[in-house]
């Protein structure tokens, strides 16, 4: 537990630059959305750095997306508020996924302190540009004029496309927080929808990380329309981004659900090559 000699500190956008070489920037930047937290254990005589965590809340489920502890006795201290935090958020389950190498005293502790843990491909299929203007899908062109970027809508319009999604996406929601973030964080010119009669009907969202990846973040169509419109959003995007970025740069694609990945590993003629440790427990 946090005692006289150490000192606890809540991760928040202005403090979060400290913390973002042992988080990596990509877990670091999403301390500005709505269900990301994130807390610190210093020593209070040089405020040190001890450990730190940062998660997400999903319903009852936190998830943790990065962890560092510089030993088991911070790591121990830091999880125990931890717990005491999400409890405060009627949260009651933990899941957590680290990369399968160099993580072996974590896995350690974790194992200790009553995690599940799991060897498992990771839900994370990532290609280059180029890989990506090579695929099949990419052979007949079937863009139209109803696919536009999201930067050539007007504001109302992607508030309305943004609430439209949230509500109705039947090809699995990634981010929780859909509608609360700024639409600065999609990239505006590979990013792209669906436009029929001045309504998105579909949307293709990307976010630029803070290391130049390219993170999908959604993949939407309104059940009404063919899955023929997600093909058409992915030529846009990919025909894009080969004219604005350098052909290594990576795509991310993150599968929420094994149905997204399955569709994405068939489409994509691509497996995720990373292995992971996934961690699970119930605070009860």
């Amino acid at each position: 537990m946090k005692n006289s000699k150490t000192k606890l500190v809540e991760l928040t956008t202005e403090n979060i630059t400290e913390y973002k070489s042992v988080l990596g920037a990509e877990a670091a930047e999403n301390i500005v959305r709505k269900y990301y937290r994130g807390i610190a254990l210093h020593e209070a005589s040089n405020m040190s750095l001890l450990a730190v965590l940062l998660w997400e809340k999903k319903q009852q489920t936190a998830e943790i997306s990065a962890f560092y502890m510089k030993d088991d006795e911070a790591g121990k201290a830091l999880l125990a508020a931890y717990k005491e935090a999400i409890f405060a958020e009627d949260m009651t389950d933990t899941v957590i996924e680290l990369p399968a190498e160099g993580s072996e005293a974590v896995c350690s502790l974790l194992r200790e302190m009553g995690f599940h843990l799991q060897e498992r491909e990771s839900n994370e299929i990532c290609l280059s540009v180029d890989e990506l203007s090579q695929l099949p899908v990419m052979e007949t062109q079937n863009v139209t004029s109803e696919i536009r970027s999201i930067g050539s809508l007007t504001l109302p319009q992607m508030q309305k496309g943004l609430i439209r999604a949230h509500f109705g996406n039947k090809t699995g929601k990634m981010l929780t927080d859909l509608t609360a973030l700024p639409v600065s964080w999609f990239e505006p010119d590979i990013s792209c929808c669906v436009l029929q009669e001045g309504i998105v009907n579909g949307l293709l969202l990307i976010h630029k990380t803070e290391t130049d990846r390219l993170a999908v973040q959604l993949m939407y169509i309104e059940q009404n329309l063919s899955q023929v419109y997600i093909l058409r959003m992915i030529q846009f995007a990919v025909k894009r981004a080969r004219e604005k970025y350098p052909a290594d740069t990576q795509v991310v694609v993150k599968c929420c659900n094994p149905e997204i990945k399955a569709f994405t590993e068939k489409l994509f003629r691509k497996k995720s090559e990373q292995i992971v440790i996934r961690g699970e427990k119930s605070e009860r």
